[in-house]
């Protein structure tokens, strides 16, 4: 993998303690070379300065495309609602999809039950209203997927790219957390198709990422609510890492997998549940960041191979 991640963390490279002592410099002269600054959600994608999240260079988009078209699986991690990073990730699509016309989208945002209603649209059966009332019930989910999915599928409808719906059903996803895996194993095969149960909860780095996430106000948590969320967690982990890897051995690839950052950084999460499953497997994580635009934060070292901040505007 481009990361290298060891134990759901990228391999430390000393990249933290350089920036944190350049952190201190700027800090004690009051140089403004780092300000960030705020981008507008029309700036032309390829003007974004990427940056090699563990030696922080920047490089050129040319570069950054040619680089991860040589990878099995490239993960594009995104905050949700940054419209900037989906346009980011269009063009990407589009131009590894010029080098390698074997490439295979994968989309979180689309639960493996709603893959036939998905290949009917990538076939021409429905438009695109009749797809988005079948994956959402709101017209505030259908809003959001108008504006940040749908411009991926409709590139994957004209140029014939196959497109994979990743995730696990949301009720399987909370009847993990409420009632357990072995309510799952439980169920008839054809639904136990529909998702995939890791063998055992991460312990490790990732935990620790959502116990963060889950605290409030220093409060030491309850394990067993912990665990109740890592199922959930670790079921949508498991399940997009096993639709990924349904595509590679295939024989498709790259297979570009558009999912949340929190499943992608530091190598955890889906990334993690792929290299368990194919260690030999290239692995390539490119993060969208919403914060200004500017030089890699302390923070984020080592958190992809490739970070890009979008200076998306705040609210």
């Amino acid at each position: 993998m481009h990361g290298n991640p060891k134990n759901g963390q990228f391999a430390p490279s000393g990249l933290r303690a350089v920036l944190l002592a350049g952190a201190l410099v700027v800090h004690a002269s009051g140089c403004s070379s780092g300000e960030r600054r705020s981008l507008a959600p029309d700036t032309p994608p390829r003007s974004l300065r990427i940056i090699d999240g563990r030696t922080d260079r920047a490089l050129d988009y040319e570069t950054v495309v040619e680089a991860i078209s040589r990878a099995d699986v490239v993960v594009l991690g995104e905050e949700h609602d940054d419209l900037l990073a989906s346009r980011l990730q269009l063009e990407l699509l589009e131009s590894l999809h010029r080098r390698r016309d074997s490439t295979v989208l994968a989309l979180e945002m689309v639960e493996r039950d709603e893959g036939p209603l998905l290949e009917d649209y990538l076939a021409g059966a429905v438009d695109e209203q009749t797809l988005l009332s079948g994956l959402h019930a709101t017209e505030a989910g259908r809003a959001v997927f108008r504006q940040h999915t749908m411009p991926l599928l409709r590139l994957a409808r004209a140029r014939g790219i196959p497109v994979v719906a990743a995730n696990a059903p949301r009720r399987y996803v909370r009847a993990a957390r409420l009632q357990g895996y072995d309510h799952l194993r439980s169920l008839p095969a054809e639904t136990r198709a529909l998702y995939r149960i890791p063998e055992e909860l991460d312990r490790g780095d990732y935990r620790r990422r959502v116990e963060a996430l889950m605290r409030r106000d220093d409060v030491v948590l309850d394990p067993d609510r912990v665990d109740d969320f890592m199922r959930a967690q670790e079921l949508w982990d498991q399940t997009m890492a096993d639709s990924v890897l349904q595509a590679t051995d295939a024989g498709e690839g790259p297979v570009v997998l558009v999912v949340g950052r929190f499943h992608g950084d530091f190598g955890g999460g889906t990334i993690e549940r792929i290299l368990e499953r194919d260690p030999g497997i290239d692995v390539c994580y490119l993060v969208t960041i919403g914060a200004g635009a500017g030089p890699l934060r302390l923070e984020d070292a080592d958190r992809a191979d490739y970070v890009v901040y979008t200076g998306k505007p705040p609210g």
